[in-house]
C-alpha cells in the first residue's frame, strides 16, 4: 500500500497524488514529496524504479530482510536501513525476540529509507508506530514537513530511538527486582529469569550497537542531502543512542554479576543446609551408637509387654518423618 504526501512550493498539501503529479513534483526542488510504502505490491515497486529512479539493488534490500542497519550513498539519494521494535502477533515465532511487560514479546521491524534532494521514501513490510504518528502530524499540517526531507527524516529517526527508552527502562527495572530477589529469597526460577534478562539485553545490544554507528555516519558532512544546519539534530539523536548503549552495557554487566551472586548465594545456602544436617547427625550419633552396641535387649523393658507398643512405635516414626519434612520445607531446603 502506497501513501504519498506532496507539499507544494506555496505550502499547500496534496495527499495520495497520482503518478503524474509525483513526477511533476520532483522537477521543482522547492517541492517536497514523502512516499510511505507498507506491505508493498508490484505497482509500488514500479513507482520506486520508474518515478524516483531508485537503484535495483536498493529495491532488493527493501524487499529482502536485512541483518544489520546500514547507510549507503547513491547518486541521487541516501539509503538507510534502521530498526524499531514492534509487537508480535500470536502466529509469529517467538524465538530471538524481546520479552516485555505482561508476558508479551516484541520483535524488530525493519524500516528502509531513501532520502533525496526533495523527497523522502519510507519502506516497511510491517506497521511502524512512528510512521503512523508522523502521518497524523503531516495530515494536520504541522511544520515538520515544511523544513525539508532531511528534517522529516530527523523526526522519524528521533522517534525510532525514543521508542527504545521505555523498553530499556523496563529491562532495568526487571534487573533491579531480580537483584533484590537474589539477595532475599532466590527461587528455582531465579537463574532461568536471569538468563532471560541477559538474553534480552544482548538482543537489544545487537540492534542498537550497529544502529548507533549508522546514525554516527549521518552527523558527518559526507551526505549531500542533509543540510549543515540540520546536522545538530542528528547529533542529538546520536547522543541518545550513546546513552542507550551505555545503559545496555550497564545492564549486561549487572546481569553477569547477578548470575555470579546467585551462584554464591545458593552455594552459601547449601553450605548452611549441610552444616545443619551435620549438627543433627552429630547430636543423634551417640544414642545410635549406644543402641547398636547393646541392641536394646534388656531383660526388663516395660514396653515389651505393652499391647499397643508396636503401633505406637510406627506412629512415632511417621510423625518424626513428617516433622522433618515440614521443618525442611519451611527452611526451604526442599
Amino acid at each position: 500500500m502506497l501513501k504519498s504526501y506532496y507539499r507544494k512550493r506555496d505550502g499547500s498539501l496534496v495527499i495520495d497524488s497520482t503518478r503524474e503529479s509525483l513526477k511533476e513534483a520532483l522537477i521543482d526542488e522547492e517541492n517536497l514529496v514523502w512516499v510511505d510504502i507498507e506491505d508493498p505490491e508490484d505497482s509500488d515497486i514500479e513507482v520506486l524504479l520508474e518515478i524516483f529512479g531508485i537503484h535495483a539493488m536498493t529495491v532488493e534490500d527493501c524487499i529482502m530482510p536485512n541483518t544489520r542497519p546500514k547507510i549507503e550513498q547513491f547518486d541521487n539519494y541516501t539509503f538507510l536501513i534502521l530498526y524499531t521494535l514492534g509487537p508480535l502477533s500470536s502466529s509469529e515465532r517467538t524465538e530471538d525476540t524481546l520479552s516485555v511487560a505482561n508476558g508479551k514479546r516484541m520483535g524488530i521491524v525493519e524500516l528502509d529509507i531513501c532520502l533525496g534532494r526533495n523527497y523522502l521514501i519510507t519502506f516497511h513490510t510491517d506497521p511502524v508506530k512512528t510512521i503512523n504518528v508522523i502521518r497524523d502530524k503531516v495530515e494536520k499540517k504541522l511544520p515538520i514537513i515544511s523544513r525539508g526531507p532531511d528534517f522529516l527524516l530527523y523526526h522519524m529517526v528521533d522517534s525510532l530511538v525514543d521508542n527504545y527508552f521505555p523498553v530499556v527502562d523496563n529491562l532495568d527495572n526487571k534487573i533491579d527486582k531480580m537483584e533484590e530477589e537474589i539477595l532475599t529469597e532466590p527461587s528455582k526460577d531465579t537463574l532461568k529469569n536471569l538468563y532471560e534478562l541477559k538474553k534480552d539485553t544482548m538482543y537489544l545490544r545487537r540492534i542498537i550497537g550497529p544502529q548507533r554507528d549508522t546514525i554516527n555516519l549521518l552527523i558527518r558532512n559526507e551526505f549531500p542531502f542533509i543540510k549543515p544546519h540540520n546536522q545538530a539534530y542528528f547529533r542529538d539523536v546520536y547522543d541518545h543512542m550513546v546513552r542507550l548503549s551505555d545503559l545496555l552495557d550497564m545492564c549486561r554487566e549487572i546481569t553477569t554479576s547477578a548470575v555470579e551472586i546467585y551462584m554464591i548465594v545458593t552455594s552459601n545456602k547449601l553450605n548452611d543446609i549441610l552444616k545443619t544436617l551435620a549438627i543433627l547427625a552429630t547430636i543423634g550419633t551417640p544414642p545410635l551408637i549406644i543402641a547398636s552396641i547393646y541392641g536394646m535387649n534388656f531383660k526388663y523393658m516395660p514396653e515389651l509387654g505393652f499391647k499397643y507398643g508396636y503401633l505406637i512405635v510406627w506412629i512415632i516414626m511417621i510423625l518424626t518423618v513428617m516433622f522433618m519434612v515440614i521443618f525442611f520445607k519451611r527452611r526451604k531446603w526442599l
